[in-house]
């Protein structure tokens, strides 16, 4: 359960480096079809500096979520994992409430998924 929990963990840092290289790097274009917002929206400097420090924000989610696998030994990583996917749903709760409501689906469900295990990885 371990196993399944660290793997599901480490495929939603993927997702996260991935969101965060669309938000700091994609064009407007690219960003609107990505995340179901307005292009123009997106054209406006204040939005790419925006866009550009949520980006920040994901990756470094990312980062903490590969490192920690690595950092933390025994049931100690169960622990990790379940603040780290904690903190991956309050991020999709968040996301899907004010963005596009497919972020629940994107982010906060596999974060969900990634708790649940991570709460049986205690009793396992």
């Amino acid at each position: 359960m371990r196993t399944f929990s660290i793997v599901l963990l480490l495929i939603i840092a993927i997702e996260h480096l991935f969101i965060a290289f669309l938000e700091m790097t994609a064009t407007p274009q690219k960003q609107a079809k990505a995340f179901g917002v307005d292009e123009e929206f997106l054209k406006q400097a204040d939005a790419r500096i925006s866009m550009a420090n949520q980006g920040i924000y994901n990756a470094m989610l990312a980062v903490i979520i590969i490192l920690g696998q690595w950092i933390f030994t025994g049931i100690n990583t169960v622990y990790a994992n379940l603040l780290f996917s904690s903190f991956v749903c309050v991020v999709g709760f968040f996301g899907g409430l004010t963005v596009n409501k497919k972020i629940y689906f994107v982010q906060m469900l596999p974060g969900l998924v990634a708790l649940i295990i991570s709460c049986l990885g205690l009793y396992m």
